[in-house]
């Protein structure tokens, strides 16, 4: 069982790095943006796509929604995220990003989902191992409580 132990830190400890670079390129993102918006002033510049990532537990989401305004009557105006659906695969199509996208940060977008799909790939198969660790922990106990079974009637 102990082995098992290590194989599990070790694919945990890969998921923390998949997290950890998925919020680099998010921050990077966004360090690009806020700085093409300070140069260029105005609601008509401003990104209308928000990006995240989700970690619970071992999950790792890395999302993109739209972000639509809200007149209220009283007040000021609300912000909303709007979903968007993935593809199938583990990439959003740009046909999905675009109605939300800005002309200018259109490259930007498809360099980071580009760096994204990768990441989701990888922790899909990490996720993936994590369920096959689980049932071979499963075969290893009832292998073991047999085995114990056995040596006892001898």
């Amino acid at each position: 069982m102990e082995r098992h132990e290590r194989i599990r830190a070790a694919i945990e400890n890969g998921l923390d790095e998949i997290a950890e670079l998925a919020q680099a390129i998010i921050d990077e993102r966004w360090q690009q943006v806020l700085q093409y918006e300070r140069s260029n002033p105005g609601w008509e510049n401003r990104s209308m796509l928000s990006l995240r990532c989700y970690r619970n537990g071992n999950n790792i989401r890395l999302e993109w929604s739209g972000i639509k305004w809200v007149k209220k009557t009283k007040g000021k105006p609300m912000r909303f995220h709007v979903h968007i659906n993935r593809g199938s695969g583990y990439s959003y199509s740009l046909a999905k990003l675009s109605p939300f996208a800005k002309e200018w940060e259109i490259e930007l977008i498809e360099k980071t989902e580009e760096e994204l799909v990768l990441l989701r790939r990888e922790a899909y198969h990490l996720n993936r191992m994590l369920i096959s660790l689980r049932h071979a922990e499963n075969l290893a106990e009832n292998l073991d409580s047999k085995d114990n079974l056995e040596s006892g009637l001898a």
